[in-house]
């Protein structure tokens, strides 16, 4: 029984988080968000097809050069239980740990059990990690189980409220699906492009009354729409009183030429 696996060109995301460290830097939200987009649509796929990924992690994902997006490798977890269910008979075990300590779920790690969303939590933990450049270890306190990731970051309140779902310690209360936090995700995206929409079309508005301020200095507010007119109506009044005037003049002269005569 083997595994055979595309070669990806490029460096994997540990590698590319240390690089970022290394100038005091590490992932942003945005990225983030559309790096998590990309891999819910890859991991949603494979739980179509009955598997469980078991050991997403930074060193497990892998940014492609050829198509500039992040890939998912190394499915060595699905060839070990396949393994051990052929070395059983074909009789499923009880449980088979298989993971990494930090990024798997609780139930992966102290009872070899796995469910699909426990790759969701995985895949959160690894976003954690790429977004505050610690270890599993300084976000988690296993100890007490509790988690501190939450004090170490600063990110949207939507985002935390995502994150924290895909966390939940118990399966029953994490998403279901994939593409149940995709949704969630492109529910915020779907908000940030209407808020900046909002904000263009106020910045719009603030040049135009700018704009129309400046032509009508008297204008008393930025924010108040004023219609100019335009005074071309003075010197139709003013012809107008010429033409009453040289009226006047001409009856007058007419008058007098009259009177003389007589």
């Amino acid at each position: 029984f083997f595994l055979a696996q595309e070669y990806i060109e490029g460096e994997n995301y540990w590698q590319l988080l240390c690089r970022r460290k290394a100038s005091h830097q590490t992932f942003s939200e945005a990225e983030i968000i559309d790096w998590l987009q990309e891999l819910l649509g890859i991991i949603s796929y494979i739980h179509s097809k009955n598997i469980i990924h078991r050991d997403i992690s930074p060193d497990n994902i892998i940014f492609s050069k050829r198509i500039n997006k992040p890939i998912l490798i190394d499915f060595g977890g699905v060839k070990q239980v396949a393994q051990t269910i052929l070395n059983t008979r074909y009789q499923s075990p009880k449980g088979t740990i298989i993971g990494k300590y930090g990024y798997s779920a609780p139930e992966q790690l102290k009872m070899g059990q796995c469910y699909p969303n426990s790759d969701l939590y995985a895949l959160a933990v690894t976003a954690l990690v790429l977004l505050t450049g610690k270890e599993p270890e300084s976000l988690f306190n296993s100890y007490n189980r509790e988690q501190t990731w939450s004090e170490d970051i600063n990110i949207s309140g939507k985002l935390r409220v995502i994150f924290e779902k895909m966390l939940a310690e118990y399966p029953c209360e994490r998403y279901k699906t994939a593409l149940d936090v995709l949704r969630d995700l492109n529910n915020i995206n779907d908000e940030e492009k209407t808020d900046n929409q909002l904000v263009d079309k106020t910045k719009i508005i603030t040049l135009n009354n700018l704009d129309n301020s400046l032509k009508n200095p008297a204008s008393p507010s930025l924010t108040e729409e004023k219609t100019v007119v335009v005074p071309q109506v003075i010197p139709a009044v003013i012809t107008e009183e010429k033409k009453n005037t040289f009226s006047y003049k001409l009856v007058f002269l007419c008058l007098g030429i009259f009177l003389s005569l007589g």
